[in-house]
Parts: structure tokens; sequence; C-alpha cells
């Protein structure tokens, strides 16, 4: 009889215990040359969304072709990276929902390779909540006069300091979630220009959790030499505090009836 107790008490904190995003890991490798749909990777929480127009659009491509071809590249191991292009004043866009919202101490990475932009045009990520409003920004503006990426945050807009200037040779980007509405990161070039940054997330009306990334392309420009690039996604969670706090209770419990019937015995 105490051992039914115990596996039921275990088996419902296992299926009532909160989670948030899973481990989650995916690149261009894994699409065989064509970015489409069904996703790919594990632990991500659905397909991609895609947003493009007549004169932008997604693919899978050769990130050393942007910028001064040749350049220093993030391609997968003979497969590439993801690509977007943007001309004519339009956005190309690739939503990605997490398993769950980040939670305290997740940390979510990846890749990106710029090429030459038009002035004005942005490329970078926004992580989102499921509203599709950005919590969080990193992009770079181009022509812009101080030559730095910036992040978006509840601050506004900041440059990364010390700057982290434009290159098309690939970039480094981590984000980790420290408090509900706090974060830091590092951003890096591979070069070993490398900054750290930190904020607070923008407030939005939808007041949800972080869910989703956007990467984009807005109107870089014309040609493979403007095209941005994007590989080696991931997210690595922790696990949630109100689950160990679950499981640890029927541990315990569990534990003490083992000892009482040892004892009575």
């Amino acid at each position: 009889m105490i051992k039914k107790l115990y596996l039921a008490i275990v088996l419902s904190a296992l299926t009532t215990a909160a989670y948030g995003a899973n481990n989650a890991s995916d690149n261009a490798g894994n699409y065989g040359g064509v970015w489409a749909n069904p996703a790919q990777g594990t632990g991500w929480g659905g397909d991609w969304v895609f947003q493009d127009s007549a004169t932008s659009g997604h693919f899978i491509g050769d990130s050393t072709t942007n910028g001064s071809a040749p350049s220093g590249g993030i391609n997968s191991l003979g497969d590439g990276a993801w690509g977007l292009f943007a001309n004519s004043g339009t956005t190309s866009g690739a939503i990605r929902p997490f398993s769950g919202d980040l939670s305290i101490g997740d940390t979510f990475s990846m890749q990106i390779d710029q090429g030459f932009q038009d002035g004005g045009s942005t490329v970078g990520i926004g992580l989102q909540n499921s509203s599709g409003q950005n919590l969080f920004e990193l992009y770079y503006i181009g022509g812009d006069s101080v030559n730095s990426w910036k992040i978006n945050s509840a601050a506004g807009q900041q440059n990364l300091s010390p700057n982290v200037g434009f290159s098309t040779d690939g970039f480094n980007v981590t984000f980790t979630l420290q408090a509900s509405n706090m974060f830091t990161g590092t951003f890096s070039d591979m070069h070993g220009n490398s900054t750290a940054f930190s904020g607070t997330l923008t407030s939005q009306t939808g007041g949800e959790g972080l869910s989703q990334v956007r990467l984009f392309n807005s109107n870089a420009g014309n040609g493979d030499t403007n095209n941005v690039f994007f590989n080696n996604m991931a997210i690595s969670a922790v696990p949630e505090p109100s689950t160990l706090s679950l499981l640890a209770g029927p541990a315990i419990l569990g534990a003490w009836f083992f000892v009482r019937r040892r004892r009575v015995s």
C-alpha cells in the first residue's frame, strides 16, 4: 500500500510540475540544403514561421559569400548557414518558438554573420513574447557612424560598450535571463573583440515571457554580398525550481515511509 501511495505521489508531481523552455539545439546542417518545414533540431516548440515578400526571403547558403567575399563564415560543415535577403524596402524574418518561456538561468545562444548593408537597414535578432512583441533586440544599423552593434531593451537603444563593430566574419551571441525581467549576455566577433551587456527587458502589454526568437533582415540591400546568415542556435535550460520542489517532496516522504517501516519491523 505504501509503495503504491509513493508511486502515485511521484507521478502526480511529474505530471503537474510547470516546465519552461527545454534544452534545445538546431543548425543549418540539419536541413539538407533547404530551409523549410518541418523544422529540425531538438527541444523546440514548433516549426519556423517565415516572413517573406516578393523581394525578400530565406534560404540556406554559403556565409563566406557576403561582404568582401570570401569572408569568414559560420557554415555548418558542408551545408552552409541559414540566410535572409531583403531589398527594395522590404523585410525578411524567421521566427522559431521555444517549448516554453525562458526561465531564470536559461541561456539562449547562436551565431550571426552580417554582410554589407545599405544605409538605415538593420539585421539582427529579437527575443519576443508569444504575441510577437520584442522584449530584447540585438542588431546592426547600416551606415552607423558609431560602428557598433546595439541592443534595444527597457532603456531604449544602446551601443554595445566597448563597441563591437562591423565584420563579415561572424559573431557569437549569448543571452541569459537573470531575473524575471533582467538579462546579461555576451557578443563577440571572430577576431577576439568581445563585450558583455546587461539590462532590463522591455515591458510589453502582453506581459508574457520570452517564448520565441525572430531572425531578421530589414532592407540590407540587393545581391549576395548583402545577405545576413545565422546558425548554431541553442537553449541551455536549468531545472524549474517548482519542479525540483515538487519532486523533492515525494522523495522525502518516500524516505520517511521507508524508515518508519524499518523501525516498525
